[in-house]
């Protein structure tokens, strides 16, 4: 895996520890009214973070995707596989995002309580396992990336 890939795989993961961090902080906010601006600042930053990361892992594969059809004479095996993991990474990132978004949109009926907190929790746990599901995909998918984009610039003898 290159360092780029490390890189936005860390910033994903520091999105989802200021996920943690939000919850951690919402903890009481129906008490503590400076707690419940705390918990949304962290919530909406931790999610626009979560939006830039996630838009960085699948344009980065759609390039990389994008190289190895230039690279390949015809169509290996390595560029099938390479599609099948972009677009299983992409529909991961896709659920992740939409249930971030959901989840802080749906949050705004929690303050006047037309919206229970323990469905606000639940849904903020729904999200952040999915956003851990597509990371573990996405690092799945750079550390094989290497050895795939090899493959379509050099195909085995007797394949062109």
């Amino acid at each position: 895996m290159n360092r780029w890939s490390k890189i936005v795989l860390a910033i994903a993961l520091l999105a989802s520890a200021g996920w943690v961090a939000a919850g951690a902080a919402g903890d009481g906010a129906d008490r503590d009214p400076e707690s419940m601006v705390l918990h949304t600042l962290l919530a909406y930053a931790a999610t626009l973070v979560w939006l830039l990361a996630d838009t960085w892992i699948v344009v980065f594969l759609l390039g990389c995707e994008r190289a190895a059809r230039r690279l390949a004479r015809g169509t290996p095996p390595a560029l099938e596989t390479l599609a099948r993991t972009r677009r299983r990474v992409a529909a991961f990132g896709a659920a992740a995002v939409a249930l971030a978004l959901g989840q802080f949109a749906l949050s705004g009926l929690l303050y006047p309580g037309r919206f229970p907190a323990a469905l606000h929790l639940a849904l903020a746990l729904l999200a952040l396992a999915a956003q851990l599901v597509f990371v573990a995909s996405a690092a799945r998918a750079f550390t094989g990336l290497e050895a795939r984009l090899e493959e379509c610039a050099n195909p085995p003898a007797g394949r062109s």
